[in-house]
């Protein structure tokens, strides 16, 4: 559950937050509530509705680029690229450098969420130059993350650390809360542990504004616990980190872990209980990448201890997974000592791509 994501690509709120200012629809405007409360298809509707009527280019545009995001939150990846496509087709016949940059952004996202990790750091690097034509930090702090994301989930974690080390983010608490979690992953995986804790727990106070990021660097700080054999104490952290989490993604993230730990505690009849719950949620949440590990994972779990999970299997056919698949899969998604963030994949339904960052050293 540590996905390899998200958590984290803070791209999805520049489209709507980040740049001057564009006039909105009330379509545009209801249809962003509805996208932050995750109701992706409601979105879409009234986001399409919104095109219908819109007449400035600016404001078709930023309508296609919001569109692509709420797509490829569905795992709608041929959407995604028409959208972004048209956005960029209203772009040649109508430059404008800040939107400019956010279709590069959100064009690296979907590959990204592809497993495109290379294509998404050119396109990345193409939007830092954007950003930097325009004098813009928070731009070119945002650009530099999500390079050094990619680039972790390549494994390539010293010139990630060496990215990171250089980017400035003290303007945005939530880029330097983020920049604190993107450092204390990649000194985990370079197997620095005496320096990664203290970054992760110097971005909680940095982050107290802002649920998921704390529920995210808790999750790190649940994974240091349970390296070092504080289960308990790994636990609890993943139940605060539960409260926190406002995205679906985080809180089946969150319940997974805790269910991993209470196998591992053999409390099997809380673990019993957490499972059920985890199904209903997995039933609501979209056929993305990150709904299939879990499933899968859960499946694996309930077999291995015996569980009782009718629900499972309707729940795998519902995603097209295989018993072969359960099985090759079920290990990448939740083991002791992997990182939290690195495995909060992106939200993809096309099989994880061939290179998978390692576990590290669990001593």
């Amino acid at each position: 559950m540590r996905s390899i994501l998200l958590s984290i690509l803070i791209i999805l709120c520049i489209v709507f937050t980040h740049g001057p200012t564009i006039a909105a629809s009330p379509l545009q405007i209801q249809a962003k509530q509805y996208y932050d409360r995750h109701e992706f298809t409601t979105a879409i509707q009234l986001w399409q509705q919104a095109l219908e009527l819109a007449k400035p280019p600016e404001q078709k545009i930023a309508i296609h680029q919001a569109l692509a995001l709420s797509c490829q939150d569905l795992g709608q990846w041929k959407q995604a690229q028409s959208h972004l496509s048209s956005s960029q087709a209203l772009l040649d016949q109508n430059p404008n450098r800040f939107l400019q940059a956010k279709t590069l952004n959100i064009q690296a996202t979907l590959w990204q969420n592809l497993g495109k990790y290379q294509d998404a750091i050119a396109i990345w690097q193409q939007s830092e130059q954007q950003y930097r034509q325009l004098k813009d930090p928070y731009g070119i702090a945002l650009s530099q993350l999500n390079q050094a994301q990619s680039l972790q989930t390549l494994g390539r974690h010293q010139q990630a650390k060496v990215l990171l080390e250089k980017i400035d983010a003290a303007q945005n608490s939530a880029l330097e809360g983020t920049l604190r979690l993107r450092l204390g992953i990649t000194l985990q995986a370079l197997g620095d542990f005496d320096i990664a804790k203290p970054y992760l727990e110097k971005g909680l106070p940095i982050a107290q504004n802002l649920p998921n990021l704390q529920a995210q660097i808790l999750g790190e700080l649940a994974n240091f616990d349970e390296r070092n054999g504080e289960l308990q104490t790994a636990l609890n952290r993943y139940i605060q980190a539960y409260r926190l989490a406002t995205s679906p993604q985080d809180r089946v993230q969150c319940l997974v872990h805790q269910f991993h730990l209470l196998l591992k505690t053999q409390r099997l009849t809380i673990a019993q209980q957490l499972l059920t719950d985890l199904q209903t949620l997995l039933e609501k949440a979209p056929n993305s990448r990150w709904s299939i590990d879990a499933a899968i994972h859960l499946a694996d779990r309930a077999l291995t201890w015996n569980l009782k999970s009718p629900s499972i299997k309707p729940l795998l056919r519902s995603r097209r997974i295989s018993s072969g698949e359960t099985r090759r899969s079920a290990s990448k998604y939740c083991c002791p000592g992997r990182n939290w963030s690195l495995l909060r994949a992106s939200r993809q339904s096309r099989p994880s791509p061939k290179v998978h960052p390692p576990c590290p050293p669990t001593g």
